[in-house]
């Protein structure tokens, strides 16, 4: 493998074009009935910046092509393109990566990549959480006034659910065009550039920045968590012995900091899934105001259903019309609850983009779940095991060698012996923590 340093940046970059082409060699072989020359192989671009140590941070840029046999959502599946040390900022993306975002640009504009001498039609995708999303756009914070990443909603309509879904799809839809536009008029107020404070770093379509729905997800999911918590209080430890009875381990204390305010354990995407399922049956015993407890409950109950829909692999014929009538329903069951946190203030982009950017995106390219940075997270992973693998004389060409020896030797992998899950209530309903309680009970003795 080819590696070029990055000037003025502790970082490597590869071929983009060079790599895809090697990949999709070794894919034909494996299965050629499932690409043809006629067809469009969608590949999804990845950004995201990742902590690897307490003073390593690092920006990895990674692909992965959008084919079962890809395997797109693991992390073998996606591939470095390019990594630097630095902060996940414009400054440092737009320099560190040009190179790499010409050739995208080339590819995007080219269409077709030809392997073994045959052509195949190529369709580009980027898709990443929400901070990496808005700087490739050149757009402000997602804490701006206007943080939406397709369209032009202000931050004080995001609660309004009352327009039809194709409003925000139409004229006030982001295009290249007006992001290269209200960026020229940069310097003026806000509501002339609409957060356009940096030029597009790529030429992909807006259309074609796809929101990650474990994000989403994730980002939701905190904040009704974060609602729970502050609700619960003084009865704070009973909303935690409920939530580890999910089988996972939590807890909630007070911050060491002069400020005292509460923290709580950070859980990963898998444990959230499990309370999101599991604590809803158990919340009529977790001391809540019984003015708004029946609608807190509905809220945790309805978005289980709504994730579970807009993340199908396989989402019904009418999921789209579904979705965003779901969305809407559950936006405004999450105001009529009056507490601090359900303000109108605390409606994120993520809420808008639930609302009326996932059905559209269903609509038209079948399922948003083939856009999932779950590959994405699980790479990262294995990126950091590269780093401290190495002896970090020179990081990210370390970290790019290792995987593309991995990559060669993944002929040679050892197979996962099948396993299957018998005991549910092991598993999914508490079973395994309440085990492992037990043998630490054990152990003090």
């Amino acid at each position: 493998m080819q590696l070029t340093r990055i000037p003025g940046h502790e970082g490597a970059y590869r071929s983009f074009e060079r790599s895809l082409c090697e990949q999709l060699s070794t894919m034909i072989a494996q299965d050629a009935t499932s690409f043809q020359p006629n067809q469009k192989i969608k590949v999804r671009i990845s950004g995201d910046g990742a902590k690897f140590s307490r003073t390593s941070s690092f920006v990895l840029l990674s692909y992965a092509i959008l084919m079962p046999v890809g395997r797109y959502l693991s992390g073998i599946g996606n591939h470095t393109i390019a990594v630097v040390k630095g902060a996940e900022d414009y400054d440092t993306i737009s320099t560190a990566f040009a190179a790499t975002f010409q050739e995208i640009d080339g590819l995007q504009q080219l269409g077709f990549v030809a392997v073994n001498g045959v052509s195949y039609n190529i369709e580009l995708f980027f898709s990443s959480d929400m901070k990496f999303m808005l700087t490739m756009l050149g757009l402000n914070a997602a804490n701006s006034i206007y943080a939406c990443p397709k369209c032009t909603v202000h931050r004080d309509c995001r609660w309004d659910v009352s327009k039809p879904e194709s409003y925000y799809s139409t004229t006030m839809a982001r295009t290249l065009v007006t992001l290269r536009r209200a960026f020229a008029s940069h310097g003026r107020t806000a509501a002339v550039h609409q957060g356009s404070v940096n030029c597009p770093l790529t030429a992909i379509p807006v259309d074609h920045m796809m929101i990650d729905e474990l994000h989403l997800f994730l980002r939701i999911f905190d904040v009704m968590l974060r609602n729970l918590i502050k609700m619960s209080e003084p009865h704070t430890q009973q909303l935690v012995a409920y939530i580890r009875s999910c089988g996972v381990s939590f807890n909630i204390w007070e911050s060491e900091s002069s400020d005292g305010k509460v923290e709580w354990t950070s859980l990963t995407g898998e444990a959230k899934k499990k309370v999101l399922k599991l604590l809803p049956s158990k919340m009529k015993d977790i001391p809540l105001p019984n003015a708004f407890l029946d609608d807190v409950v509905q809220l945790w109950k309805d978005f289980e259903v709504l994730y579970n829909l807009l993340s199908s692999e396989t989402p019904p014929p009418n999921a789209a019309d579904d979705i965003h009538l779901k969305a809407k329903r559950w936006i405004q069951l999450f105001l009529r609850i009056k507490s601090d946190g359900h303000q109108k203030k605390f409606v994120t982009p993520y809420f808008h983009v639930m609302v009326y950017h996932v059905p559209d995106a269903i609509r038209q390219f079948g399922n948003i779940k083939q856009f999932s940075c779950q590959g994405v997270e699980k790479h990262n992973d294995d990126s950091k095991r590269n780093y401290f693998s190495s002896n970090r004389w020179d990081a990210p060409a370390e970290i790019m060698l290792a995987e593309h020896r991995l990559e060669l030797l993944q002929q040679y992998a050892r197979e996962k012996r099948h396993y299957t899950k018998h005991a549910a209530a092991y598993w999914h309903e508490g079973g395994m923590q309440e085990m492992r309680s037990q043998m630490r009970e054990t152990l003090k003795y």
